[in-house]
């Protein structure tokens, strides 16, 4: 059979004064129940006893609610574990909740007390309840309410520092307990000895320095982290990210902006250059408080990566050369051309082809060693003479004009 704890208790204790009972007794039957149990660790599924409600409706189920989740509540009011509970303290008290027909809710409260038992004990009643009278007068006993007392983690002393004093406190003879013990919060509360931390101390990120229009602003580079040691749930350990400042200014010193909460660094205005300004470096500041605390710092470097936005230039902007006409592969000519994109990069490399002008495909124009200079070569072996005006596309942009002047061999 399911063992019931051995002694429920009940001590009547709320604010007011007399009043005279109607003829319904609304409420719980106990404003408090002390459920004894023997051994400090509870299993799951223990029953520890049963509380008592009428809400002058005549329904025989209740709904009830209880403030600790470990703690179950059946219709009927049976008490039983959800989940194993340890009375570290001895003790464990909660609140329960049961609503009436006009959804007013009426609380009492749960005490679970650890109080071994000897075999004396184990041929007494079960249960003893002490139900509220059913009619007269009764008399309302006043309650203590101790609010949480709170201690700075830093205080400066002296030591030991008194937090509570208790007096006394109520028993019946024979040591039985007629009141719930007061329970006293002493509540350590934060101060802010700590400040930001960023995970590294130099951040490093690259934005291209040509972005599509839509992309300038509010292109994200990159994030950076801090933590504080301080309570999260307290401005102690409330983050707050800005810039401090921008080096080189140019073109504006609002190149780059960050989101206070998150760390996020993201493109602020357009005039990105690499070739001018190939790197940027930002102090970037972590203040707790919301920014108004203690602060950190760390360095961020951006790098402007190059995009193909220089043309190249031709050196000189008409060539002229002769060669003979049996002569394939020869060597006609080398251009020169320049580009200001990044040196040795697929933006900075030319490629050069034929545009117009060479039908007939004499010739053949391909990229030196150097990248920057076009050689052109004879393709074929012809004999008529003939002078050829060349166009060569420099790809995508830029046209030259070569003129050469094929002189024929035979007499």
């Amino acid at each position: 059979a399911q063992e019931w704890p051995r002694v429920v208790q009940g001590l009547v204790s709320s604010f007011g004064c007399c009043e005279e009972d109607p003829k319904c007794q609304l409420g719980f039957s106990l404003e408090i129940y002390i459920f004894k149990v023997d051994r400090t660790h509870l299993h799951r599924g223990r029953r520890l006893g049963r509380v008592i409600f009428d809400g002058c409706s005549g329904r025989q189920k209740v709904l009830f609610n209880s403030e600790d989740s470990r703690f179950k509540m059946d219709t009927d009011g049976t008490v039983s574990l959800k989940r194993p509970v340890n009375l570290y303290d001895g003790h464990k008290s909660f609140s329960v909740h049961a609503w009436d027909s006009k959804s007013r809710k009426i609380t009492t409260t749960v005490w679970v007390q650890y109080e071994p038992w000897t075999n004396q004990q184990e041929h007494e009643v079960d249960m003893l309840d002490f139900p509220q009278s059913s009619s007269g007068l009764k008399r309302r006993k006043r309650d203590w309410i101790i609010p949480p007392i709170n201690i700075p983690e830093n205080d400066k002393g002296p030591f030991p520092k008194l937090g509570v004093k208790l007096l006394a406190h109520a028993s019946a003879s024979g040591g039985t307990l007629v009141e719930a013990p007061m329970e006293i919060k002493n509540n350590v509360i934060d101060m802010n000895d700590n400040k930001p931390v960023f995970t590294e101390d130099t951040y490093e990120g690259s934005v291209p320095e040509l972005l599509p229009p839509l992309c300038f602003i509010g292109y994200d580079i990159l994030i950076v982290t801090a933590t504080d040691a301080d309570d999260p749930n307290t401005g102690n350990g409330e983050i707050a990210y800005s810039i401090l400042n921008q080096d080189p200014k140019e073109p504006n010193g609002n190149m780059f902006a960050i989101n206070p909460n998150s760390g996020q660094i993201r493109l602020n205005s357009p005039g990105l250059d690499k070739e001018q300004y190939p790197q940027y470096t930002l102090t970037v500041q972590a203040a707790d408080q919301a920014g108004k605390g203690f602060a950190s710092t760390c360095r961020v470097i951006i790098k402007v990566t190059d995009s193909n936005d220089n043309a190249p230039q031709f050196v000189e902007p008409k060539y002229t050369a002769s060669v003979p006409e049996n002569e394939v592969d020869a060597e006609v000519v080398r251009m020169q051309v320049t580009d200001e994109d990044e040196p040795h990069t697929p933006a900075w490399h030319a490629n050069f082809r034929i545009r117009e002008g060479d039908p007939g495909g004499f010739f053949n124009v391909t990229t030196g060693p150097s990248g920057q200079e076009g050689i052109i070569t004879t393709a074929k072996v012809e004999y008529p003479e003939l002078a050829v005006n060349l166009k060569f596309c420099f790809i995508p942009y830029w046209v030259m004009l070569l003129t050469i002047l094929l002189k024929s061999n035979i007499c």
